[in-house]
């Protein structure tokens, strides 16, 4: 019989390689668009500027949601912007700020890998029952919740859900 442990370290580990194989994944779904020469995180500030474009969006913004420094932020949108992926406008309330947005073959190229992620995604997806796919759901936001990883969405979502649970039982 397994302990809780190591039950525990057998999660963990299909975990690291179901994440591991699922980034490679979209990295090979991303580079086979069009341009294999994007670094990960390159294709993640875009795949988050891409989420955020009905939005003003500044670079401290994105460094948070994706967990970067400022300083890898600013490296990778420089790169980014020589290849003609992201631009920036200054603001006209507060002229250190900068918003960032996709530019036209930004946003071309990843509603391309959006695309063809979506085609893999409904492929992984295949023989998983709306049941099991929500327990898997329900499971993956309790690790993320014991890793602090909630977003500020999710917490607020969870609070609204929880004071429901309690107003129904009055």
């Amino acid at each position: 019989m397994e302990t809780k442990i190591e039950q525990h370290r057998i999660l963990s580990s299909s975990i690291r390689e179901t994440y591991a194989r699922a980034r490679s994944v979209f990295r090979e779904c991303a580079s086979s668009i069009s341009d294999p020469s994007l670094s990960w995180i390159e294709i993640m500030v875009l795949n988050d500027l891409f989420a955020h474009r009905k939005e003003k969006t500044s670079a401290r913004e994105v460094a948070a949601r994706l967990r970067l420094s400022k300083a890898s932020l600013s490296q990778n949108l420089a790169l980014l912007d020589a290849k003609g992926m992201v631009g920036s406008r200054t603001s006209t309330k507060d002229r250190r700020v900068k918003w960032l947005y996709l530019t036209k073959r930004g946003e071309e190229w990843i509603t391309r890998v959006h695309t063809s992620f979506d085609s893999l995604v409904l492929r992984m997806g295949e023989g998983i029952s709306p049941e099991e796919r929500e327990v898997a759901l329900r499971v993956l936001e309790k690790i993320r919740e014991n890793c602090g990883l909630l977003s500020r969405e999710q917490k607020e979502r969870k609070r609204l859900s929880a004071e429901n649970e309690e107003g129904g039982k009055e």
